[in-house]
């Protein structure tokens, strides 16, 4: 009888291993929970292309491959399109694993160029605002999206930037 209980639960210990080898391991699918922006608004200039530094923060419990094909500027009111940027960002980031999985995060800074034309269009529209945003993919499975607001100011309030460069000589 020993000998008998001895076969069979060896046999049934290499049974569970054949089984956790055999069986293909579960994926876990990745998903973007949060995408922060900073700063979360600006100031531009009517009549001058502005430019803004934005840092996007995409946050996730699998966040692996986090990419991004493009920017738009919309309308605040009705998110009509003013205009697009066709910069794609892409980024490997940490993941995790199962239910256990802590939150990474994928950082990615940008140096926008806000061209006076979107400024002047967003003025013909009466907007005194305007929304620049991105969509963000992690691995193709769930979208994020973060947005920054650009605020339509007077040259006086859109703080210090390069309006007009000058060179001279002196005639003797």
């Amino acid at each position: 009888m020993g000998s008998t209980y001895v076969r069979i639960k060896k046999n049934l210990v290499y049974a569970l291993l054949l089984t956790a080898a055999i069986l293909p391991a579960q994926k876990a699918h990745a998903s973007i929970t949060g995408v922060t922006t900073t700063p979360s608004s600006r100031n531009v200039a009517i009549n001058r292309t502005a430019s803004v530094s934005i840092t996007w923060r995409v946050t996730g419990p699998l966040v692996t491959f986090v990419s991004s094909p493009q920017g738009q500027f919309v309308n605040p009111i009705d998110a009509t399109t003013l205009g697009i940027v066709n910069t794609p960002f892409t980024k490997t980031g940490l993941g995790g694993a199962g239910a256990l999985a802590v939150t990474s995060s994928v950082s990615f800074n940008e140096q926008l160029l806000v061209p006076a034309s979107i400024i002047a269009k967003a003025r013909s529209l009466g907007l005194s605002q305007i929304v620049y945003r991105r969509f963000f993919s992690d691995s193709g499975m769930q979208p994020g999206g973060g947005s920054i607001t650009l605020n339509i100011t007077g040259s006086a309030g859109a703080g210090f930037n390069i309006s007009r460069e000058a060179l001279s000589f002196t005639d003797k």
